[in-house]
């Protein structure tokens, strides 16, 4: 007589709560609602340091430890580009309006001297190189990478990177990883919008070559 056979019943194993927590990763909330939270006083007075305390807090929201709901101007829970606005309209002028310009170079010794393919950018041998940008002073500038979850630029044009601000002679700095080398080389460009306290906009891209 033949033995029964044993029943088997499919399971699923349950995860580690670490685990589950190690992978999980904050992302930007798709519905944004105007007012929902408490808006910042949009209507005081700013200085430089506003600035850079925005552009540090720009792209978190509610619940990340490096949100600063002060310059949540909107009250949506989130530090966006529209954010950026009262400050800049709320900065005291330390130049005369000009015609906005960004002029954009790698940093000193980086860039490939003598012949090299030609480019509208920088080109390089190095795996991390320097932007160093002027435009007007005490702007914002927006970048399309590094995002939030990645190292390399996304190349989105959303700008959904870091936020740098020039100082009070209008100098920046961008420091990026540059894509893999692949045959011949490889190319990584990344886009700058710069907003000035003067209601201006500028966006310009910069192309980085990295040579073998």
């Amino acid at each position: 007589m033949p033995s029964p056979r044993l029943r088997l019943r499919p399971g699923v194993e349950r995860l580690d709560a670490r685990v589950v927590l190690s992978t999980t990763v904050l992302t930007t909330p798709t519905h944004l609602v105007p007012g929902q939270y408490p808006s910042a006083d949009a209507h005081r007075t700013f200085s430089t340091a506003d600035l850079q305390a925005y552009a540090a807090a720009y792209e978190t929201f509610v619940g990340q430890s490096n949100f600063t709901p002060q310059y949540d101007f909107n009250g949506t829970g989130f530090i966006g580009q529209n954010d950026a606005a009262p400050i800049l309209r709320g900065l005291t002028p330390i130049t005369p309006k000009e015609p906005i310009k960004i002029h954009l170079a790698l940093a000193p010794g980086e860039q490939v001297t003598g012949h090299h393919p030609s480019n509208s950018g920088g080109v390089t041998r190095l795996a991390t190189v320097t932007v160093i940008g002027k435009t007007t002073p005490n702007s914002i500038i927006f970048t399309d990478g590094p995002t939030t979850t990645s190292t390399l630029p996304t190349n989105n044009i959303k700008f959904q990177g870091i936020a740098i601000t020039s100082d009070s002679h209008g100098n920046f700095q961008y420091t990026t990883q540059l894509n893999p080398l692949s045959t011949g080389g490889s190319e990584t460009n990344t886009t700058f919008l710069v907003r000035t306290p003067y209601g201006q906009q500028l966006i310009r891209a910069f192309p980085i070559r990295r040579l073998p």
